[in-house]
């Protein structure tokens, strides 16, 4: 589930506008907080880390628990809604290539392949291009004043949307630290030369997870990095792609100073059901976006 998504103040620039009623048609069907905990692993998973079953209970002062779950080439995510408002699960499965969000209020849920990403993506940029068009025809009766205003405007979202994304680097310090029991390695991200995220990440091994699922993983983060280019690229912006760090996150601290902690590891078996998506639930379309405490409309 998501918190629908802001429209745009009143008084703001018509282009403004425009563009804020395409892109809040389709988004990122994951919340927030399972944005971050998807983040903090594709920064800093490594190419040599490996992850049998596993389920792993990550903890942020803010936003509470959140759980990563790892089983026979799936991944599970459950992830806390702002203002107590229940929790968003999603699923990926590795065997079909495709990501799962369940709405569990509303009995139903979104599936996304890489068709389904690239078919939004197409659908977004085709209704961008409409919305400019019908600004275009509106311009036509406009005061001239007015009119070179909304140039300057369209001018200006144009040349966003072919702005580069900016320079992500990520360095490791030096230091080590030891978290919730847990020794870490911190790295530090960077962009465009300035410091962001941080990360203290640990070695796989020393958390007691042993190789069964890490493909599963691996085809995760590829799988995201993928919708990232496709989503981006529709805007007109092509992502830059992040170094590898080998070992799994036992701490990230956000540029704002927001901390998510990895509390515990527990390595027994975990039940298939948990990765299915469950009898009786609709399927909904990615296109038509959230409501607040509503998830995905059919």
């Amino acid at each position: 589930m998501m918190s629908r998504p802001r429209g745009p103040k009143t008084g703001e620039p018509p282009v403004r506008r425009a563009k804020a009623a395409v892109t809040n048609r389709w988004r990122n069907p994951m919340s927030t907080k399972t944005a971050a905990v998807c983040g903090a692993l594709i920064l800093f998973a490594g190419a040599g880390a490996a992850l049998a079953d596993a389920t792993l209970t990550y903890q942020s002062p803010r936003t509470g628990s959140s759980t990563v779950m790892i089983h026979n080439g799936m991944v599970r995510m459950t992830t806390p809604q702002p203002g107590g408002g229940g929790s968003s699960v999603s699923i990926f499965d590795s065997h079909k290539g495709r990501f799962i969000v369940l709405d569990e209020a509303r009995r139903s849920y979104i599936a996304m392949d890489k068709a389904t990403i690239s078919e939004q993506a197409k659908r977004m940029k085709e209704m961008q291009a409409q919305m400019m068009a019908q600004m275009r025809e509106r311009m036509k009766d406009m005061p001239a004043e007015q009119r070179q205003m909304m140039e300057q405007q369209m001018a200006q979202f144009e040349e966003g949307r072919s702005r580069p994304m900016p320079k992500v680097e990520i360095r490791k310090t030096g230091k080590t630290e030891v978290v919730n029991g847990f020794r870490c390695t911190v790295y530090q991200s960077y962009i465009d030369g300035k410091p962001a995220s941080e990360a203290c990440v640990a070695d796989p091994k020393s958390l007691g997870l042993s190789p069964q699922d890490y493909q599963a993983i691996k085809d995760m983060f590829a799988f995201m990095a993928d919708m990232a280019q496709t989503v981006s690229g529709s805007q007109g912006r092509t992502p830059q792609g992040f170094e590898e760090v080998p070992g799994l996150p036992v701490r990230t601290r956000a540029p704002g100073g927001e901390t998510m902690e990895l509390k515990r590891v527990e390595t027994r078996p975990l039940d298939d059901q948990l990765f299915r998506i469950p009898a009786g639930y609709q399927k909904a379309q990615p296109m038509q976006g959230f409501g607040p405490g509503q998830g995905p409309r059919r």
